[in-house]
């Protein structure tokens, strides 16, 4: 059997890197493909988790800059286990062969609403990127299309719907 990593490896390290990775490259207006080894358990569960912390209750709006500092994205907090399984929901109702199990799902829930797992850290660092697009493109970079991979993510367009943005 395979050492097992400890057991809050997945509301520490694998969450919030791929929330911080699938928001980046959403504000740059790229689409994101989450896949596993199968496809059928870890993939669904952080399309969920960047559902849940990314999109706007019905998954249709990425959250900007202004959501994060003016509340507007409390709309669809505060988070529950019902908006957990929903998003859940969501991921399934696009993918029927997504089957997050329920140890997965414990994690997310415990990331998402048990304080000091990470939540709080990593919605403030999302804020901080979201910010950071929003800003204007310096003059050198003001006549050219950047593509984000310097780091400059400013004046993409928010993607229609989570379906187009997550390719699971």
């Amino acid at each position: 059997k395979r050492a097992q990593p400890r057991g809050d490896y997945w509301q520490r390290c694998v969450l919030p890197a791929a929330l911080r990775f699938v928001y980046f490259h959403l504000l740059a207006g790229r689409r994101v493909l989450v896949h596993c080894d199968d496809g059928t358990d870890r993939a669904p569960a952080v399309a969920a988790a960047a559902l849940v912390a990314l999109f706007d209750a019905d998954g249709s709006v990425l959250l900007s800059a202004a959501c994060w500092h003016d509340h507007t994205a409390s709309v669809r907090l505060p988070l529950s286990k019902a908006s957990i399984r929903s998003a859940l929901g969501m991921v399934q109702a696009a993918h029927p062969t997504a089957c997050v199990p329920r140890s997965i799902v414990k994690e997310l829930n415990n990331f998402f609403l048990t304080a000091g797992m990470g939540w709080s850290e990593v919605r403030a660092s999302l804020a901080q990127m979201a910010v950071d697009a929003a800003e204007p493109r310096s003059p050198a970079h003001a006549g050219s299309t950047c593509s984000g991979s310097s780091g400059c993510a400013a004046g993409a367009p928010e993607p229609s719907a989570w379906r187009y943005a997550l390719l699971v």
